[in-house]
């Protein structure tokens, strides 16, 4: 049956990619020109940083770009070879749609004498030049392989909308394969990039639950998650000072002219009139109950201190 890019890469189909390298390299009558096919997927490969280094500043092995078979090397065997630092520049371009950038570990340098700070950031490699529509249809495939599939369950406890791709790595009948997922989050906003690499790691979901952990642990109240309030995707969420997504409070923030509140299971919901008034004094005392309503006697009316104080 039919199947368009996106179902391909959520359902792993490699037919459709098979295909894709075939016609690539002018296949016809069951004969293709590998030669061909292979400097077609080169030049799109090198638009995502995947034949050149990183950047990072530490020793870093050359990506090899496969070199036979443009059928097999379309589904990434062959002889590709690449480092996780390496995956993740690529997907982090696939993320942001527009630019590959030469990665960087290094913020800022202080010279210790003079005491002067110079402050770094990753520079522009190249722009990308693909249509926002084939990048949705990259992306969408990608979301969907995490949030309707067998990874539902391993991501179902992270608090942002994460979008990935499996791999696994063949090796040997003696050897089990070797386990690769790679990812973005939050999907409509994208912050981070995450790939896992499991040298024998049997299967990709073992990956894939590693990467959970790591977005877990990143947004949780445990790991580096942002305070305040935060934009993901078309909702505004609210953290506490200790980076846990509040959940149990009324919490709000103005966008647009609109409040939201967050349920327990971590959407937002748009208030009403009274919730909204009852928003509005909270945020402007800083969330203090006694002191929003201690400071007029107006915002009693209509239930609103009930709402609020639920």
């Amino acid at each position: 049956g039919t199947i368009n890019v996106s179902q391909a890469i959520q359902h792993s189909c490699n037919y459709f990619f098979y295909e894709m390298g075939y016609r690539l390299g002018g296949g016809h009558n069951l004969i293709v020109d590998n030669e061909k096919g292979l400097n077609k997927l080169k030049k799109y490969a090198g638009k995502y940083g995947l034949t050149s280094k990183s950047g990072i500043e530490l020793p870093e092995a050359d990506p090899t770009f496969s070199s036979i078979d443009v059928v097999r090397s379309s589904i990434g065997q062959g002889t590709n070879n690449y480092t996780p630092v390496q995956l993740s520049r690529y997907v982090t371009t696939v993320a942001n749609g527009k630019t590959c950038y030469d990665l960087t570990l290094v913020d800022k340098t202080v010279n210790t004498v003079s005491k002067k700070t110079t402050t770094n950031s990753a520079k522009k490699k190249n722009t990308l030049d693909v249509s926002s529509s084939t990048l949705s249809a990259i992306k969408t495939g990608m979301k969907n392989v995490v949030n309707s599939g067998s990874l539902t369950t391993l991501f179902s406890k992270v608090p942002v909308i994460v979008a990935g791709k499996t791999g696994t790595a063949q090796i040997n009948a003696n050897e089990p394969n070797h386990a690769l997922f790679v990812s973005f989050a939050p999907y409509s906003n994208p912050e981070i990039s995450v790939t896992v690499q499991i040298p024998n790691g049997y299967t990709s979901s073992n990956a894939a639950e590693l990467a959970s952990n790591v977005y877990k642990y990143y947004y949780d109240k445990n790991g580096k998650k942002v305070t305040g309030v935060k934009k993901i995707g078309k909702y505004t969420y609210v953290f506490a000072k200790n980076g846990k997504l509040v959940t149990n409070k009324k919490y709000y923030k103005y966008n647009a002219k609109t409040y939201y509140k967050i349920a327990k299971n971590g959407r937002a919901k748009k208030l009403s009139a009274v919730e909204t008034l009852a928003a509005i004094r909270l945020k402007k005392c800083g969330g203090n109950l006694k002191k929003a309503f201690n400071w007029s006697s107006s915002v009693r009316y209509a239930g609103n201190y009930k709402v609020a104080k639920k």
